[in-house]
């Protein structure tokens, strides 16, 4: 009976001693997660696709060009497609418009730990060089 008790007692010692904290818990709350990033983006009259850099930790750059005859309006240019990195959320949402005639333009995107990069949109018109009827 003695012996019995001894190992029960070992039992439970081994029990609290094996619980340890939740591993997902550090998944969960998504503060793993630095990604920053716009993937891709597309505006309301671009021509070609979009140049993405990630200059440094808290700033990049997207350049593209705009076919300027094509928008009515360019202090409200929509933005057509936007695509972030996984749980990020950006300043902008697609539908939102952006205002070209103002100086440097910029969206911000957030990670899910709370970092932010801030993209300046470098801007450049796109001119048909043939046109005409044919």
């Amino acid at each position: 009976m003695n012996n019995l008790k001894y190992l029960l007692c070992a039992f439970v010692l081994l029990g609290f001693a094996s619980c340890k904290d939740d591993p997902w818990d550090d998944v969960a709350d998504g503060k793993w997660n630095h990604d920053r990033s716009i993937v891709e983006i597309k505006f309301e009259g671009q021509t070609g696709t979009s140049t993405i850099t990630n200059l440094d930790g808290t700033t990049g750059e997207v350049e593209f060009q705009l076919a300027v005859d094509l928008v009515p309006d360019m202090s409200n240019v929509k933005i057509e497609q936007l695509t972030l990195s996984y749980n990020a959320a950006g300043s902008v949402t697609v539908g939102d418009a952006v205002d070209f005639t103002a100086s440097d333009p910029t969206i911000s995107v957030t990670a899910a730990s709370g970092e932010k990069r801030v993209y300046a949109l470098k801007m450049s018109k796109f001119e048909e060089s043939l046109v005409g009827f044919y």
